[in-house]
């Protein structure tokens, strides 16, 4: 028996194991792709939180987290209800059991594509988050570099995905709390690179509550959210916030 006879058993013994090697690996590949799915149990279930309804959202989150185990969106629609579980009941213990989990949702984020435009926007919107609440626990200089963080994102997003309307409201946002700044730290703030003002804040948000497309009014009481409690807490303007809330109750 020629060598070349005697190997080719050996040869196809080993293209058959490399054959099934590859197609072990292949479905495991493919799950491991990470993505941002903001689909109707998705929208369901920030609708929910939004609501204040965060028991039946975290259940729609449990579900979404079941059905599409790479899908982030449930883990960063998690984070809202952690936001407001710690912004309105201000419990420090909460805070010390929840604090943790900012790295972890930014580092679940990281995993998804970066050509998505929720790739930044996920976490712009958890560093903004995070900004409110450790203002409401006394950690100023922290607060101050998350919410540079979200603000830079939300800059960048701006210009790489401009269609994407989300931005508009989380800017706006944004640009309210720099005008904020007094002025004798406006030197800060332009070193920080953050600018903005009241004025131009308010009319964008303003200008997103009565766009139409698909963004817009999945977000829309996300924003009315934003533009109420800046009306009410940082343009004084109380007697306009409580006559929208009226007005709205009743449409």
């Amino acid at each position: 028996m020629d060598l070349v006879t005697y190997l080719a058993p050996m040869k196809r013994y080993l293209f058959s194991s490399a054959i099934l090697f590859l197609s072990a690996l292949l479905p495991f590949s493919l799950s491991a792709q990470k993505t941002f799915d903001f689909n109707p149990g998705c929208q369901l279930a920030y609708q929910q939180v939004i609501q204040l309804r965060l028991k039946a959202g975290q259940e729609q989150i449990d579900q979404e987290k079941k059905a599409n185990p790479d899908n982030l969106i449930p883990y960063f629609l998690e984070n809202y209800i952690d936001f407001f579980i710690l912004f309105f009941n201000e419990d420090p213990a909460e805070y010390k059991t929840r604090k943790d989990r900012l790295e972890k949702r930014l580092a679940l984020m990281s995993q998804g594509p970066e050509d998505s435009p929720f790739y930044l926007f996920t976490k712009s919107i958890i560093h903004f988050q995070w900004a409110a609440v450790k203002i409401k626990f006394g950690y100023s200089w922290d607060a101050g570099w998350e919410f540079r963080r979200s603000f830079l994102q939300c800059r960048e997003n701006a210009q790489a995905f401009p269609s994407f309307t989300a931005n508009a409201m989380l800017h706006g946002a944004m640009q309210v709390v720099a005008g904020t700044i007094p002025d004798g730290y406006r030197w800060l703030g332009n070193l920080l690179n953050i600018k903005g003002t009241i004025k131009d804040g308010m009319k964008e948000l303003e200008q997103f509550t009565v766009q139409s497309d698909p963004l817009a009014r999945i977000f829309h009481d996300e924003a009315i959210f934003y533009w109420l409690y800046l009306k009410y807490y940082i343009e004084n303007r109380k007697e306009e916030a409580f006559a929208y809330i009226l007005k709205i109750k009743w449409m």
